[in-house]
């Protein structure tokens, strides 16, 4: 289709811009949306010719026609529109992804430096925020909040038991040999015990 060579410059600058274009099928349409002064009918006849030596990859949905510049297209678009390299269409442009949050910023670990070794150790409010995330139940918990069952001591059966010392009789025996000693001799019998020699001594 012949059309002026602004007409067309002006498509091939927007298809590059953008790296998309969008066009609705109505050839009676008087102006494109989005290119100013150019015709719905020669943004669609640019775009197609484009598509046949494969510049563009084309597609219709919704009575709508969208053309995708390849890097072939791009590549010939930059030369047809003397544009240098580093000039490149807005869907090959890599936006810088906003850094997410740490764990530890919105604190839920809380870490530890030590040894050239870092350590974290999640909160309530991280146990919280990972099972929403992984979408797990609330009787799983980490392994550092399980209680561990307490194993328990083994009784006193048979010859251990025989071999306990029997403290109570023990102590018992103590007490009593103790109080017999700060008494005195006639407080309690005591075996083996002899009166002295002198002054009302008994005979022996």
């Amino acid at each position: 289709m012949l059309m002026p060579t602004k007409n067309r410059r002006a498509i091939y600058e927007y298809l590059f811009k953008e790296g998309v274009c969008v066009a609705k099928k109505d050839y009676n349409q008087k102006t494109h949306p989005d290119i100013s002064n150019v015709t719905n009918l020669e943004v669609i006849k640019a775009c197609k010719s484009l598509a046949s030596r494969e510049f563009v990859k084309e597609r219709f949905a919704w009575r709508h026609h969208y053309w995708y510049l390849t890097n072939e297209g791009i590549n010939y678009l930059r030369e047809y529109l003397h544009l240098p390299a580093e000039i490149v269409p807005a869907t090959v442009k890599s936006k810088p992804r906003e850094p997410r949050p740490s764990l530890a910023s919105r604190e839920f670990v809380k870490e530890r430096f030590a040894w050239r070794h870092h350590y974290w150790y999640l909160t309530n409010e991280g146990i919280n925020y990972l099972r929403e995330y992984l979408h797990l139940p609330a009787e799983i918990v980490p392994a550092t909040v399980k209680s561990k069952p307490r194993e328990p001591r083994p009784a006193f059966t048979g010859d251990r038991l025989a071999r306990v010392p029997k403290m109570d009789s023990d102590r018992d025996a103590y007490r009593a040999a103790e109080k017999a000693t700060e008494a005195g001799p006639g407080a309690a019998p005591v075996s083996g015990y002899r009166g002295g020699y002198g002054r009302g001594a008994g005979a022996i």
